[in-house]
């Protein structure tokens, strides 16, 4: 692990370098590092880098006589949207039996008087919806469709 450590205080120690130091410095430590004892110079505009970098000149312009060429696109060339999956419906009272499982799952919290129970109405809202979450978390399932955390409950019930 410590030969990672170096390694990464050596990229540290040369990327201030290469920031805050003059090319000719940089380029010796890197020659340095390398086993290469050779002298490395450069002319001197070279060895170090302006202090405002608002002193450069800008980039040049693009010519106003050349347009951007734009592809033409047309609707039809979309690609199409899937079509949407159908969700598996259930009856009324299937749900008022996954309700049931969940209200047993949640008797400890009902008796502690810490919520009550659901609603037995054969609805899945965000009530029964956050109590299968909750059943599902707990159980250690995937609580991210709700379609397979019904149908695991039903099975789980049986």
């Amino acid at each position: 692990m410590s030969k990672y450590k170096d390694l990464i205080k050596q990229v540290e120690f040369f990327e201030r370098l290469a920031l805050y130091g003059d090319r000719d410095s940089f380029l010796r430590a890197l020659a340095q590092d390398a086993g290469n004892t050779t002298r490395v110079s450069l002319s001197p505009e070279f060895n170090t880098l302006p202090q405002d970098y608002t002193q450069l000149p800008p980039p040049p312009p693009p010519p106003m006589d050349q347009k951007p060429e734009i592809p033409e696109v047309s609707v039809e060339d979309l690609p199409k949207p899937a079509a949407p999956r159908k969700s598996p419906q259930y009856d009324e009272a299937t749900i008022t039996t996954l309700q049931t499982f969940l209200n047993e799952f949640l008797r400890p919290q009902i008796e502690a008087g810490k919520r009550g129970p659901l609603a037995q109405d054969g609805v899945v809202g965000p009530d029964t919806t956050a109590v299968l979450k909750q059943w599902g978390q707990y159980n250690g399932f995937n609580t991210n469709d709700i379609h397979s955390l019904i149908n695991t409950a039903l099975k789980k019930r049986a």
